[in-house]
């Protein structure tokens, strides 16, 4: 899920109110219920992929090729 807001708190609520009401309006998710909706942070992984030496790419520094 992909979520633009101004701080990170607000994008965590929206995307448990999406979450919840999925959960509600969905009958193959009857029974289930969410929990929590928490970023984890992972910045410091993707930063270690690009200082990372390698070719240039999608996990080093450089352009990303196009698909």
């Amino acid at each position: 899920m992909f979520v633009v807001a101004d701080r990170l708190e607000d994008a965590e609520e929206s995307a448990l109110a999406f979450c919840r009401r999925a959960v509600a309006a969905v009958p193959e998710l009857a029974g289930w219920r969410v929990r929590s909706g928490r970023v984890p942070l992972v910045g410091a992984f993707y930063e270690g992929l690009l200082a990372a030496p390698g070719p240039a790419g999608r996990n080093g520094p450089g352009t990303i090729p196009s698909i």
